[in-house]
Parts: C-alpha cells; structure tokens; sequence
C-alpha cells in the first residue's frame, strides 16, 4: 500500500511513497488493511437515508407549529366585562348621584365591588341584579395548550428518531437522580457527530 498526499485541483502528487507499518489480517504477507474504511450505514437502493434528512420533516413542523402559536398569541382578546344598563338603572345609591357606567366601572376595577338590587323600584324581581360581569376569552387558552402539546409531539419525534434522550441533550434533568444514574442514562443515548454523518471514516494509523 502506498501513501502520498494531493492537493484538490492540481494533476500533481506532492508526495507518493510506500506506506510504513502497514497492518495485515492475522498476519497474512499477501493482504494489507487500508487506513481508512469508509462506511455508509442507512443505505436503501444506492441512497443514503441522512439523519437530517429523517428529522427535517419533524423540525419543518416544529417551525409551523411555533408561527401558529405567534397567529395564536397575537390574536388573543384580553378579558373584558359586561355591563348591564338596565340593572344600574335600578340602583340608587342614596347620595343623589346618579349609578352610570361609567362610574361603576370605576369602582369595579378601582375596588372589585359591584353595587346591585335584587328587586326592582316596583317590587319586581331584578334579572340584571348584577349589573358588572367578567368575560373570560378561554377559547384561545384551549388553542394555546393544543398547539404546545403538538410541539412537544414533535420534539419527541425527533428525540426518537435519533436516539437522544432527555438525560443527554439537558432538557429535563432528573434533581433526585444520582450522578452516576445521570451518567447510564447519557451513556444509553445515541452518540451522533454530525461532522462525520452520513458518513464514518474511522481511521487506522499507519505509524
């Protein structure tokens, strides 16, 4: 086996000698191993199945999944309150003031009290006896938690489809976990270098 070294582009070898302490398979003079062995694992019909390529499908949805939770977000109503004219026409408040609106939605945000009647002037039972109600927008809540579990579904499609657990990539530590059960839990996860993927070229030194 020779050796030498080439730089890309140019016809010239700026180097080609015999290559020094060539290994063999079990001692056998007429083969020699080269240094390097390159492995192309995941291949299906002359194609290699990329890790970025399995996890780009899930990563694209992440993405979608996160501009949708901003449409969400942005969208979102703050809660209000509804006020009953009728019933504050019915409220006297005993000072020669007059009950508007206005000021009790003054007193309501001012104070959390409601100034109400439960009967009429003629008697009557009153239907607007509480004349201040809160509005709750909870739809957007319900969109809110929908959209983050699909973003935790596919996060974890991506944990599954490399390999990585959550003891290895950090996110969710265990506090009660020993250091040495930290340690199995990372050791048990997939161990991926993306500097060298698809593609593995464990080397054999010559020397």
């Amino acid at each position: 086996m020779f050796s030498g070294a080439k730089v890309m582009g140019v016809p010239q070898m700026l180097e080609w000698k015999m290559a020094e302490n060539m290994t063999r398979p079990k001692s056998d003079l007429t083969k020699v191993n080269m240094n390097y062995n390159i492995v192309a694992p995941h291949m299906y019909q002359g194609r290699i199945d990329s890790l970025v390529g399995r996890v780009t499908g899930f990563a694209d949805m992440i993405q979608l999944t996160s501009l949708k939770l901003q449409q969400v977000i942005a969208r979102m109503v703050p809660d209000g309150v509804f006020v009953d004219v009728d019933g504050l026409s019915e409220v006297d408040l005993g000072n020669g003031t007059n009950y508007n609106p206005q000021e009790a939605l003054n007193m309501y945000f001012q104070t959390g009290s409601i100034v109400g009647r439960s009967l009429t002037q003629d008697g009557d039972p009153n239907r607007g006896k509480v004349p201040i109600q809160e509005l709750q927008t909870s739809s957007a809540n319900g969109k809110i938690q929908s959209l983050i579990n699909t973003y935790q579904y596919y996060l974890q499609m991506i944990r599954d489809v490399t390999g990585l657990n959550e003891a290895r990539d950090g996110s969710q530590p265990d506090p009660n976990a020993l250091v040495g059960l930290q340690k199995l839990a990372a050791a048990n996860s997939a161990k991926i270098n993306s500097s060298i993927s698809p593609f593995e070229w464990p080397n054999i030194p010559s020397e």
